[in-house]
């Protein structure tokens, strides 16, 4: 399984209940997202193995995930449920 779609799976599953319990911080998780894919895609060159670079992507499925579901969420606030 390829890591970026078994992390953008678990990324839009766990972004739903964050970006709603997190409704009014959203850029902040956001922003937190966006510095965890940083990261990844910094780190990526230096990974030694093959499982590091799964996890790399991993990251950024998951974080691409949130960031989408932010992004809409911030575009139409109807959507949140409280």
């Amino acid at each position: 399984m390829s890591g970026r779609g078994a992390g953008g799976f678990t990324g839009a599953l766990v972004g739903g209940v964050i970006v709603d319990r997190y409704s009014n911080s959203l850029d902040l998780v956001m922003a937190l997202c966006e510095m965890a894919a940083a990261m990844a895609i910094a780190s990526l060159p230096f990974s030694a193995s093959i499982n590091t670079v799964w996890l790399h992507y991993f990251t950024l499925g998951f974080t691409g995930a949130m960031i989408n579901m932010g992004r809409k969420t911030i575009d139409d606030p109807s959507v949140v449920s409280f």
